[in-house]
């Protein structure tokens, strides 16, 4: 299944198996069987399997991060916030 997933479908796909293992083993067979009848031709981005999984009411988790550029390097939004209290 990997090497049809792109744009950090991996890690959505690993994160929805440790939060919901059952479930997310139904569908990727689901999604196997219609890629090998040719119902599903294009690779699936992190993005479309989280929606998908949203859709069917599984809440996956994901760890975000929001980085702003400060002085020339990238930091946390946190951080940047911090800074500017100090």
């Amino acid at each position: 299944m990997s090497g049809y997933l792109i744009d950090r479908g991996d890690e959505v796909l690993n994160l929805a198996y440790a939060q919901y293992p059952a479930q997310t083993e139904a569908i990727i067979t689901r999604i196997a069987e219609l890629m090998l009848s040719g119902e599903i031709t294009s690779r699936i981005s992190g993005g479309e399997l989280l929606a998908l999984f949203r859709s069917v009411g599984l809440n996956v988790r994901v760890n975000t991060t929001i980085k702003v550029e400060d002085k020339g390097k990238l930091i946390s939004f946190s951080d940047k916030l911090k800074q500017q209290n100090d």
